[in-house]
């Protein structure tokens, strides 16, 4: 058969082909399952039985008790879109491997007990890589959406003492598991202060860039910020426009339950009891600043840039409104001026601007 090029363009530009292959690794806890359910109609490859966290949200579940259910679910996902939507009896465009860790152990856990040994052999650890490698390709070549989640474990350097953090998989998959993935992205949790209700929250964000304790972090792509900041609303929508631009289609995926976050905001939103003498609501005195630091001049002095917080806050790129006090300050810890999501996420690793 005669050999015919390919334009890689033409690949990604097609209609349907915008399908994002990544894995998040980050401890038990952090976000990882809930982040998936903002992708388009999910499907999760439940192997831990833990999916509290999208209790509300439209997302369906495949219990994976054995590595037979874990395949037929794979060839189902293979058909086309009709045939695999009347297989399952609903539409799938996502499968989320929760975790990929946990089926790692149901594997040696069935070899185990066919080969009735209570501990593992060398050549138990062959096939537990050989199958593990097998099924991620088998997963990662689906025409769906695949998000790969993770925990990991910390490893010390027999040589230097030096502590990092890997993938929690057994053998050596763990040590390749990012390579079988465009996006290989850690999700890390922080926590703040409301700068209005003085209350602690936790905000999170994907890290795209490698460290020396996370040295198996990447972005493919090269088009995601350092620091992508996650809202479990609307991730999925903001990373494909990131990758894909203007050509990746509207989400099909369905509404989201928000209105725990609504009642959150509102909470942000209202102000605490004004002391005495302080100008009533509507008044024309100047909003309330929050002090966040800039980059320092000439002469190595830290300077602080005041920055407005009230109803009135403007994006310092887009000049859009802004009226979340927790997302304002998370944006001036980061940039040091306030940013909207969309701007946030996509000033990458340009130098930050100074408040003025």
């Amino acid at each position: 058969m005669p050999l015919k090029l390919e334009d890689v363009r033409e690949r990604y530009a097609a209609a349907g082909s915008q399908w994002l292959k990544l894995m998040i690794a980050g401890p038990p806890g952090v976000g990882k399952t809930l982040f998936a359910s903002t992708f388009p109609n999910v499907c999760y490859a439940d192997a831990e039985g833990r999916l509290l966290s999208v209790r509300k949200r439209p997302v369906k579940a495949v219990p994976i008790t054995s590595i037979a259910v874990l395949d037929e679910l794979r060839a189902a996902l293979a058909q086309g879109p009709e045939v695999r939507e009347k297989i399952l009896g609903a539409p799938v465009d996502t499968i989320v491997l929760d975790t990929v860790d946990e089926i790692a152990r149901l594997i040696v856990k069935e070899r185990l007990r066919a080969e009735k040994r209570e501990t593992m052999a060398m050549a138990d650890w062959g096939y537990l890589g050989d199958t593990l490698r097998a099924m991620l390709r088998g997963f990662r070549n689906l025409p769906l959406h695949v998000v790969l989640n993770v925990h990991l474990k910390s490893s010390e350097d027999s040589e230097t003492g030096r502590m990092y953090w890997k993938p929690s998989i057994q053998g050596q998959v763990g040590d390749e598991i990012a390579a079988y993935v465009d996006e290989s992205l850690l999700m890390v949790a922080r926590p703040m202060t409301d700068p209005t209700t003085g209350d602690r929250v936790i905000a999170r964000h994907l890290q795209t860039f490698p460290d020396p304790q996370h040295d198996w972090v990447k972005d493919h792509s090269g088009t995601l910020p350092q620091e992508f900041p996650i809202d479990f609303q609307t991730d999925y929508q903001r990373l494909a426009k990131l990758i894909f631009g203007d050509d990746v289609p509207a989400s099909q995926a369905p509404p989201l339950s928000v209105a725990p976050a609504k009642k959150a905001a509102a909470k942000r939103q209202s102000p605490p009891p004004a002391p005495p003498g302080t100008p009533a609501v509507g008044s024309t005195s100047p909003p309330a600043k929050v002090s966040a630091p800039v980059e320092p001049d000439a002469n190595g002095n830290g300077a602080v840039a005041e920055v407005s917080t009230s109803d009135t806050a403007v994006c310092a790129d887009c000049n859009d409104p802004l009226d979340d006090p927790q997302w304002i300050q998370f944006s001036i810890n980061r940039w040091k001026v306030p940013l909207c999501r969309t701007c946030y996420a996509g000033r990458k690793t340009t130098k930050p601007t100074a408040a003025s």
